[in-house]
């Protein structure tokens, strides 16, 4: 429930264009609207790198949307998500 609240509490302060959840390694759409495949290619990620919780977020920039990571996604996951959501934006 912790997770839950603080993911909340992380949206709303960013209002991101999505955000993706992952719980007891399953990815999924939380917030917004995010291609299918994209969360497909992120459950991908999440079992290779066994990453047990965190949250994706897609952050509207100027040059366009940009991921951040809550703490719990570690550095090895961050760059091939980037790269997969420059292949599905």
């Amino acid at each position: 429930m912790w997770h839950y609240l603080r993911a909340l509490f992380q949206i709303s302060l960013r209002q991101p264009a999505f955000a993706v959840r992952i719980e007891r390694q399953q990815a999924a759409v939380f917030s917004g609207q995010v291609p299918q495949a994209f969360v497909k290619a992120c459950q991908e990620v999440v079992e290779r790198e066994q990453i047990a919780q965190g949250l994706i977020m897609g952050l509207n920039r100027p040059q366009g949307i940009r991921l951040e990571f809550s703490k719990a996604i570690p550095e090895s996951a961050r760059q091939p998500l980037r790269n997969l959501w420059q292949m599905y934006s």
